[in-house]
């Protein structure tokens, strides 16, 4: 019995040094990542949140004859609760690319569920639309409008909603 108590003590001592030796793990911090924002509700329901979310400047395209750029940022957040994952998305919210700030965006809950009090996870994106118009007979004067959407930076960041 007392071979058996020594055999696992060892066997702990051999974790533990194997554990300090290999040390800690942890996930390099982002370049641009708010330490965290407020999100505040704005119905008594819960489901609707306003988020100001901080945009870095972003390297903005200069509008052309035929091509023109927008900017928008779309976020969500991501709430656990019990065994229930609270999830609310945004609409795109147009921006000025040229300046550091931040930009308020409305979050919706998924029908059916509802957010609560305190701390959530914030991932948004910055999404460039580019409209070209080409002009398809000039004799005529017609054109076609094409329009593309590209993510073009992805942020995170922790929400304490109150």
């Amino acid at each position: 019995m007392k071979t058996m108590k020594i055999t696992a003590l060892k066997c702990a001592l051999a974790l533990a040094a194997v554990l300090a030796i290999s040390g800690t793990g942890w996930a390099a911090k982002p370049t641009f990542a708010g330490p965290g924002v407020a999100g505040q509700f704005t119905d008594s329901t819960r489901t609707i949140v306003t988020v100001s979310v901080p945009v870095p400047q972003q390297v903005c395209q200069t509008n052309t004859a035929t091509q023109t750029y927008s900017y928008s940022v779309k976020a969500s957040i991501l709430q656990p609760s019990g065994r229930i994952l609270d999830i609310g998305f945004s609409e795109p919210t147009d921006f000025n690319c040229l300046l550091d700030q931040n930009v308020n965006v409305t979050i919706t809950a998924i029908q059916g569920l509802s957010f609560k009090p305190g701390p959530a996870t914030l991932i948004y994106q910055v999404i460039e639309t580019t409209t070209t118009t080409v002009v398809t007979d000039p004799i005529a004067g017609t054109t076609t409008t094409v329009t593309t959407t590209n993510v073009i930076n992805e942020y995170g960041s922790t929400v304490n909603l109150h």
